[in-house]
C-alpha cells in the first residue's frame, strides 16, 4: 500500500499521479525540487550562451528538456507530437514530472544532459485493475435492459471517478501489476471517515464491471491467464520492489510452476525509463541481499536471473534517451579571462595540435593526456607569435610552452641570421630544481629537433663563468636570474641576441629577483630593438600562478602583442585592478555596514550585487535594503521562476542618479551572467578564492584590459568589491590579508592586528608541531603563514638539552644538508654511547630476540653488518602477501630515518633504553644557499658530507632550544703527534662559501628571535598566564614515554590532566576573542 497524489485524470483506465510515500517510493519530493532548480539555473544559462545544446531533429517520443511558462520552469518532457495550427514552429510535449500537456516553441526546447536524468520520472501512468467500462443496452425485442461490456468509459463515469478523487483526503494504491508502463492498481480514498475501493464502487455503481466476466473480449488482460493457485503459493517470495518493474515479476518455469505471472507483456511504444530501471534493479539486489543470510539455496539463483532479466528487458535502450556529452559549461571555461587584440582559437586535440609529429609521438608514449584547457589556448598563441602571459593553476607546468616553442624552433632557417649571436631561446626558471626539471624535459625532448640545450647553473666562481664556452649548435639555454646576470658580466656579447626569452613560474621571478629580471628586460629590449634584427622573431613568454602588479610594467613596456590568459577567477580579478574594501565588523553588526557601504544616491548610475550564501540570509538582507533602495530585488532558490524577469529588469538602461540593487545567492552566477555590475558586496563570506573572483567576473565589463592602449593610461576604479569580514571568519584571515596586500589595498588600520591575534592562536594549536625546519635552517620560512610546522616557543617543549655559550666537540654522523646534520655531543674521555654500543653487541651475541609484533614510538635493536644500533618505529606499514612487513625507523644516535623489513628488529632490554637519544640536531650558524635558494644544492651537501662525517669537531654553542643546537665556527682541529701543535684543517662555514654557492647569514639567530616574537611570543597577561598554565600540565610525547619509568596512570589522573589542557584552550580562545572584540570595537 502507498499514497497517491492524482495529478491528472482522463478515465479510470488513463490517469496519472505521483507515488508521494510508502515503500514503493524511489525518491523524495524534496530531491525533485533539487533537480528542477538545478534545471532551471543550469538552462537558463544555456539559453543565453549559444545554440550549443539545441536539438537537431524533433521526433515524436524524443526526450527534452522544454520550458513551460504555465510552471515557469524548464521541465522534462518527450515530444508527443508536432502541433498542426502553427506551421512546424511549435511542437505538442508532455511533462514527465508534471503529467501535462505543453505546446511549447522549438526554440525554447533543448537537449537532456545527463545529470538531469539520474531520478525516474515523478508522474506514473496508473489504471484500475480488474475493471471494464460497461453501458446500458436496452433489448426491443426482449423488452429488457442490461449492463454490458463497452469500449470507452462515458462520461457520468469519468465525472464520478473524478469526485471521488478530488473529495478524497487520503488516496492510497496497492499494486497489482505493471503493464507498458502503466501501474494497474487497487485504489482506495477516504471520505469522512470511510474507506472506499473504488475499483469496487465503480463496478456496484454500474460505470463497470469486473474483467474475469470479459477476459475474452479486453485484450490487454487477455494475454494474462494467471493460475492464481500458483500466485498465492509463491506470493511471500515476492517483493513489492519486483512488481515495480514489469519485467522482474517472470520467472523461471521451474520457480513458477510453469506459468507466466501477470504483468510480463513487453513494451511496445512506450519508451522505458533507464534511470528508474536502475534504481530498481539495485533495489532487487538489496532484497536478495537479505534473502541471502536466511536460505543457502537462495544465494545464487534469484540474484543472477533478475539482473540476467533486467538486462534483457529495455526494448527501448538508448537511442530513445540519447545524452550528448556537453563541455561547453566548465568552471574555467566560463570564468577565463582572455584579452588579445588578435583571435586566438583553442586547440583541444593532439592530433591536430599545432606542434612537431615526432613530439606527438612521444607524447603519446608517455601516454599523455592533453592538451588540457590553458595548453589549448597558450600553443596556438605561442606559435601565432604573440607574447603570452598566462596565469593559472597549472601556471608550473613546463607544458605549457616547451612544445609550440620546439614548433618555433624547428624552422632553424628564421634564425641563421649573422646579427644573432647564441641561443635562439633563454627559459628563467625560479630556482636551481625547477631548472634541471626544465632541462630533463627538453632533453627528453631534443630528439624532435637539433635543440642541443644547456644547463647553465653555477655560483659566485667567476672563473667558471669566464671561460664558460656556450655550443655553437646550441639553441636552448635553462637557467636561474641570477646565473644569467652572473654570466652577462663575462659574455654580455654571446646572450644578448636571443629571440625567445621565457619566464618560468614568473610570480616567483618577480617576487625573488626582480632587479636581475628588470635588467634582464632592458637588455632584452635594447637588443631587440636595433636595426639589424627586426626581421627575427621577438617573444616573451611568462606563465605562473600568482599576477603581480609588476605584470604590467612587464606588458606595457615589453610586449608588443600580448596575450593575456587568466584562468584563476582570483587572480583575474588582481589582474583587472578591482577596487578592493574591506570592512570589519562583529557578525551581529553586518546590516549597519551594509547600508553604510552603500551610496543610495549616486552621481553616476550604479548597479550592486549583493552576494549571500542562503536564501535566508537573502530574504533578511532584502527586507532591510528595499525600505532605503528605490529599485531593489532578490533571486534565489526558491525563486527561479523570476530569473527572467530579474534578468530583465536588470538589464534595462537607468539614469544618473539611479542605483539599482539586487540580492542574490551563489548559485545565480552562470544562470544570470551579468557583466555589468559596478559593485560587488560579500555579505556571505565567500568560502573559496575561486568564488570571491567569481562574485566579481559579473563586473567584468569594467575590468582594466591591458591590451588595448586607450586603456593603458588610465586605471579601471570604477568596478568596486565590497567584503564584509566578521569575527566568524577568523579562520580564514590569514588567506584574506595576504590577497589584500597583493592589490595593494587600503586595510582597516585593526586587520593587521586581529590576524596577528587569528595567527598566534593557530600557533598555539600546532604546539605539538616540530619547529619549522626552514625557520631553524636559514632564520625564515617564506610560507610561514600556511606552513604546518611550529613557529611558536613552548618553554616545555623546547626547553634546552645542552648548556648554552659553551664550546663543544661534535661527532657528526649523519648529514642531512650542507648546514644541517646529526651528531653526538662527546664530553669527556669516556663516551658513555661506546659503553652502550659495546654492551649491546655483546649482549646480541647470544639474545637476538624478534618481537612478535611491532609498534609504533616502541624502541627496537637492530643489526648493520657488526655494529648493534637503537631505533624508534615512525611507522608501521600495511602487510601485503607474499611480501615482508615493512617500517619505517629512526636511529635515534645518529639521526637517519630508513625503511626496513620488520623482521629484522630485534627487541631492546629496558636497561639499553636509559641512555637518552644521542643523536642531536646541529644547525650552522651564518650560512644559507646562495641566491636566495630555499634549499642546499646537492654538490655542496655531498662535499660537506665528504669533509666532516665521522670526524669530531670543535664547535660554540650560541643557542639550544630542545634537542636542536645552533653552533659557530665549527673547525676540524687535528693535533700532531708527538707534540702539542694543535692544526685547524678546516671552518666548515668557510668551506662552504668557497664552493660559490653558498653566502653569509649575519642575520640568521636575530631573523629567528624576531619571527619567535612575531608570532610566539604574545605579550597579553591573560595569554601568558594561560600559557604557563598549558605547559604546566602534563604533556606526554613518544620520546617521553620510551624515556620514562614504567609507572601506572590511573583513568582519574588522565582525566584530570585533559580537563586541565581543554579548560587552558578555553581560557586562551577566550582571551584571544576578548583581544580581537577590543581591536574591531
Amino acid at each position: 500500500m502507498f499514497e497517491l497524489k492524482i495529478l491528472k485524470v482522463q478515465n479510470p483506465s488513463n490517469f496519472w499521479g505521483r507515488i508521494v510515500n510508502g515503500s514503493e517510493i524511489l525518491a523524495e519530493s524534496s530531491e525533485y525540487t533539487k533537480l528542477h532548480k538545478a534545471m532551471n539555473l543550469f538552462y537558463h544559462h544555456v539559453g543565453e550562451n549559444g545554440d550549443k545544446l539545441k536539438m537537431e531533429s524533433f521526433e515524436p517520443g524524443q526526450v527534452c528538456i522544454v520550458y513551460s511558462k504555465k510552471i515557469k520552469s524548464w521541465c522534462r518532457a518527450f515530444i508527443d507530437s508536432h502541433h498542426m495550427e502553427s506551421n512546424g514552429n511549435h511542437v505538442m510535449c508532455f511533462l514527465l514530472d508534471y503529467a501535462d500537456y505543453v505546446i511549447v516553441e522549438k526554440k525554447h526546447i533543448q537537449a537532456p544532459v545527463e545529470k538531469f536524468m539520474h531520478l525516474p520520472y515523478w508522474a506514473k501512468k496508473f489504471r484500475l485493475a480488474g475493471l471494464q467500462p460497461s453501458r446500458l443496452t436496452v433489448d426491443l425485442y426482449c423488452d429488457k435492459a442490461e449492463m454490458v461490456p463497452a469500449s470507452q468509459w462515458d462520461n457520468a463515469a469519468v465525472r464520478y471517478f473524478l469526485n471521488l478523487v478530488q473529495e478524497s483526503s487520503l488516496t492510497e494504491a496497492e499494486l497489482y501489476t505493471i503493464v507498458n508502463d502503466c501501474y494497474i492498481i487497487y485504489l482506495y480514498v477516504l471520505q469522512g471517515t470511510e474507506k472506499i475501493c473504488v475499483n469496487d464502487d465503480l463496478a456496484t455503481k454500474g460505470f463497470a464491471c469486473y474483467a474475469s466476466s470479459v477476459l475474452g473480449s479486453n485484450p490487454l488482460l487477455a494475454t494474462q491467464n494467471v493460475d492464481w493457485k500458483c500466485f498465492s503459493k509463491h506470493q511471500e517470495k515476492w517483493s513489492t520492489v519486483e512488481v515495480l518493474w514489469h519485467g522482474a515479476l517472470k520467472r523461471t518455469e521451474n520457480q513458477f510452476c510453469g506459468q507466466d505471472l501477470p504483468g510480463c507483456a513487453t513494451s511496445s511504444k512506450h519508451f522505458v525509463d533507464s534511470c528508474e530501471r536502475k534504481m530498481l534493479e539495485a533495489r532487487i539486489k538489496e532484497q536478495f541481499d537479505e534473502e541471502k543470510s536466511s536460505s543457502e539455496k537462495q544465494k545464487k539463483e534469484p540474484l543472477q536471473f533478475n539482473l540476467r532479466l533486467l538486462r534483457f528487458l529495455d526494448p527501448y535502450p538508448a537511442k530513445d534517451i540519447s545524452l550528448p556529452e556537453v563541455s561547453v559549461l566548465s568552471d574555467y571555461n566560463c570564468n577565463a579571462l582572455i584579452h588579445s587584440a588578435s583571435k586566438i582559437n583553442a586547440c583541444s586535440n593532439l592530433d591536430i595540435a599545432p606542434i612537431p609529429e615526432n613530439l606527438k609521438k612521444i607524447l603519446r608514449k608517455k601516454k599523455y593526456k592533453g592538451p588540457n584547457f590553458e595548453e589549448s589556448y597558450t600553443w596556438p598563441a605561442i606559435i601565432r607569435g604573440c607574447d603570452v602571459v598566462a596565469i593559472s593553476h597549472k601556471g608550473n607546468d613546463p607544458m605549457l610552452f616547451i612544445p609550440p616553442l620546439l614548433r618555433f624552433l624547428q624552422y632553424s632557417s628564421v634564425y641563421t641570421s649573422p646579427s644573432l649571436h647564441g641561443p635562439a631561446a633563454v627559459i628563467l626558471c625560479p630556482s636551481w630544481r625547477k631548472a634541471r626539471h626544465v632541462f630533463t624535459l627538453l632533453e627528453e625532448f631534443k630528439s624532435v629537433e637539433s635543440l642541443s640545450p644547456m644547463l647553465l647553473l653555477f655560483g659566485l666562481n667567476t672563473e667558471k663563468a669566464e671561460h664558460l664556452k656556450i655550443q655553437k649548435e646550441c639553441m636552448v639555454i635553462v637557467t636561474t636570474p641570477n646565473c644569467l646576470v652572473r654570466l652577462l658580466q663575462f659574455q654580455c656579447h654571446r646572450l644578448v641576441g636571443y629571440c625567445h626569452l621565457i619566464l618560468d613560474e614568473v610570480d616567483e621571478l618577480f617576487s625573488q629577483a626582480f632587479e636581475q629580471i628588470s635588467l634582464i628586460l632592458d637588455l632584452y629590449k635594447k637588443a631587440i630593438d636595433s636595426e639589424e634584427r627586426r626581421s627575427l622573431p621577438q617573444q616573451i613568454i611568462a606563465v605562473g600562478k600568482k599576477w603581480n602588479k609588476k605584470f604590467k610594467k612587464l606588458v606595457v613596456d615589453y610586449m608588443t602583442d600580448p596575450f593575456l590568459f587568466v584562468t584563476l577567477t582570483e587572480e583575474a580579478v588582481l589582474y583587472a585592478n578591482v577596487q578592493q574594501v574591506v570592512l570589519l565588523s562583529l557578525d551581529c553588526d553586518k546590516i549597519p555596514h551594509l547600508i553604510d557601504s552603500l551610496d543610495f544616491n549616486p552621481e553616476l548610475p550604479q548597479k550592486t550585487l549583493i552576494f549571500t550564501n542562503s536564501s535566508e540570509e537573502a530574504d533578511h538582507v532584502f527586507k532591510v535594503v528595499r525600505n532605503i533602495s528605490l529599485f531593489c530585488m532578490k533571486i534565489h532558490e526558491n525563486l527561479t521562476h523570476q530569473i527572467d524577469f530579474v534578468k530583465n529588469q536588470w538589464e534595462k538602461v537607468i539614469g544618473p542618479g539611479n542605483h539599482v540593487i539586487l540580492v542574490l545567492t551563489n548559485d545565480f552566477i552562470k544562470a544570470l551572467d551579468i557583466t555589468d555590475a559596478t559593485c560587488v558586496v560579500h555579505f556571505g563570506f565567500p568560502v573559496s578564492p575561486h568564488l570571491f573572483g567569481a562574485r566579481q567576473f559579473c563586473m567584468k565589463d569594467y575590468f582594466q584590459n591591458l591590451t588595448e592602449m586607450g586603456n593603458m593610461e588610465q586605471e579601471s576604479n570604477k568596478a568596486k568589491s565590497i567584503l564584509l569580514l566578521t569575527d566568524k571568519n577568523a579562520s580564514h584571515i590569514g588567506g584574506v590579508l595576504q590577497y589584500l596586500e597583493r592589490t595593494e589595498a587600503v586595510l582597516p588600520p585593526t586587520i593587521k592586528s586581529f590576524a596577528d591575534g587569528v595567527w598566534k592562536a593557530k600557533e598555539f594549536q600546532k604546539r605539538s608541531k616540530p619547529l619549522c625546519k626552514h625557520l631553524k635552517t636559514f632564520g625564515f620560512c617564506k610560507n610561514w603563514q600556511i606552513c604546518p610546522e611550529r613557529h611558536a616557543l613552548f618553554p616545555r617543549l623546547d626547553a634546552p638539552l645542552y648548556p648554552q655559550s659553551k664550546t663543544v666537540s661534535i661527532l657528526p654522523l649523519y648529514i642531512e644538508n650542507a648546514s644541517c646534520y646529526f651528531g653526538r655531543i662527546v664530553q669527556g674521555m669516556e663516551d658513555p654511547y661506546e659503553i652502550l654500543s659495546a654492551a649491546m653487541s655483546e649482549y646480541y651475541k647470544s639474545h637476538k630476540h624478534h618481537p612478535k609484533t611491532v609498534e609504533v614510538g616502541m624502541l627496537y635493536g637492530i643489526q648493520e653488518k657488526t655494529i648493534f644500533n637503537r631505533v624508534q618505529v615512525l611507522e608501521v606499514f600495511e602487510k601485503e602477501e607474499g611480501i615482508f612487513q615493512q617500517v619505517t625507523i629512526k636511529y635515534i644516535d645518529d639521526g637517519r630515518i630508513k625503511k626496513v623489513q620488520a623482521h629484522n628488529l630485534l627487541n631492546l632490554p629496558s636497561k639499553f633504553q636509559s641512555l637518552h637519544f644521542q643523536a642531536a640536531e646541529i644547525i650552522l650558524y651564518g650560512v644559507k644557499p646562495l641566491d636566495n635558494e630555499t634549499e642546499w644544492d646537492s654538490m655542496v651537501s655531498t662535499y660537506i658530507n665528504k669533509k666532516i662525517r665521522g670526524k669530531l669537531h670543535e664547535a660554540d654553542i650560541v643557542l639550544c632550544l630542545g634537542n636542536t643546537i645552533w653552533i659557530d665556527k665549527m673547525v676540524l682541529v687535528t693535533k700532531i703527534p708527538d707534540t702539542k701543535v694543535l692544526i685547524n684543517e678546516h671552518v666548515v662555514q668557510s668551506e662552504i662559501i668557497a664552493t660559490g654557492l653558498g653566502e653569509n647569514n649575519p642575520q640568521h639567530l636575530n631573523l629567528l628571535m624576531s619571527m619567535f616574537h612575531e608570532v610566539g611570543l604574545i605579550e597579553h597577561k591573560e595569554t601568558i598566564n594561560n600559557l604557563k598554565l598549558l605547559e604546566a600540565s602534563t604533556h606526554y610525547t613518544e620520546e617521553d614515554k620510551i624515556n620514562s619509568p614504567r609507572t601506572s596512570v590511573t583513568s582519574e589522573n588522565v582525566s584530570s590532566e585533559r580537563d586541565n589542557m581543554i579548560a587552558a584552550e578555553m581560557m586562551f580562545e577566550s582571551a584571544l576573542y576578548h583581544q580581537m572584540v577590543s581591536l574591531i570595537i
